[in-house]
């Protein structure tokens, strides 16, 4: 094969087109271990030091409080039992009703009677009463109470790390590591 006049055999032809492209400047075969994404590539970049942000938080649990408490009540003693006024008082007033009315009303003046019979027995019954006895008793009482405190609780880290022989910030969920994963934009001027 001739090239402007240069005879070249084809071995020195098949070097010369596997050495042309490295030394023009062709580095896509080159492997440094960075990922490429169009433009922006990945390293690791050396995390220098970590520092967790802190966070206070107010926590409140409920607690269950017991006790036992005396309480005062008024017992009324009815010797005659509490419904003999209200059994005496419904017999009279229906007795009065029946005798004080005449034919189709009979019946509703006896019931009529037997009510307002039964209301005024159970109040003469009640106004007969001794005098109430003052009884002492426990009871068992409780609430719910909240106990509220404060707790510390790490809300993300600073993360310090250097690339390229310069000092950067950023901040993380989750403490990185020795190191933290950047991305490297490269933009042409």
């Amino acid at each position: 094969m001739k090239v402007r006049g240069l005879r070249l055999s084809p071995v020195l032809l098949l070097l010369a087109l596997a050495v042309g492209p490295l030394q023009a400047g062709n580095y896509d075969d080159y492997d440094d271990g960075r990922t490429y994404e169009g433009e922006a590539f990945y390293v690791d970049a050396q995390v220098v030091e970590v520092r967790p942000r802190i966070r206070v938080v107010e926590v409140s649990e409920p607690r269950r409080v017991c006790w036992d408490e005396e309480v005062e009540r008024s017992v009324h003693d009815d010797r005659r039992g509490p419904s003999t006024g209200t059994v005496v008082g419904t017999v009279i007033g229906g007795a009065i009703g029946h005798n004080a009315s005449k034919g189709r009303s009979r019946t509703a003046a006896t019931a009529a009677g037997a009510v307002l019979g039964a209301v005024i027995g159970r109040d003469i019954s009640r106004a007969h009463r001794g005098p109430p006895r003052r009884m002492i008793d426990t009871e068992r009482r409780c609430e719910v109470e909240r106990n509220v405190r404060e707790e510390e609780r790490i809300d993300g880290y600073r993360v310090f790390y250097r690339y390229g022989g310069r000092a950067f910030e950023t901040r993380s969920d989750h403490d990185p590591g020795d190191t933290i994963r950047v991305q490297v934009r490269i933009t042409p001027l």
